[in-house]
C-alpha cells in the first residue's frame, strides 16, 4: 500500500496495489484506493480523485459520518455507492 501524491497526509488516500489476496494474487497498482476521510477532500484532491478515472466509489462510513462528512461535488459516471458499516 502506498500513499499516493497530492492528497494530504490526514485524508489518508492510498493505493493498495500489491496486495496478496487469499489465492496468492496480488492486487494490481491503479486499480483499487482506499481513504480514511474522504469527506475532508478539498477541491484540489477532488480534482485529482476526477482525474484518475474512478468508476466507482463505495463508502464503508458509518450512516452517522457519511451524513457529517459527505464527500463534497464528486462526480462519476456510473454512480456512488455509500454502503455504511454499521448502524449507528
Amino acid at each position: 500500500m502506498t500513499a499516493v501524491k497530492g492528497f494530504r497526509p490526514e485524508i489518508n488516500f492510498q493505493d493498495l496495489g500489491g496486495y496478496t489476496a487469499i489465492d496468492g494474487r496480488a492486487v494490481r497498482n491503479g486499480l483499487l484506493y482506499r481513504s480514511s476521510a474522504p469527506g475532508l477532500m478539498n477541491e484540489e484532491e477532488l480534482n485529482l480523485l476526477r482525474d484518475m478515472s474512478i468508476h466507482t466509489m463505495m463508502d464503508f462510513r458509518s450512516r452517522k459520518d457519511v451524513k457529517s462528512f459527505p464527500i463534497p461535488n464528486w462526480k462519476d459516471t456510473s454512480g456512488s455507492r455509500c454502503v455504511p458499516h454499521s448502524k449507528v
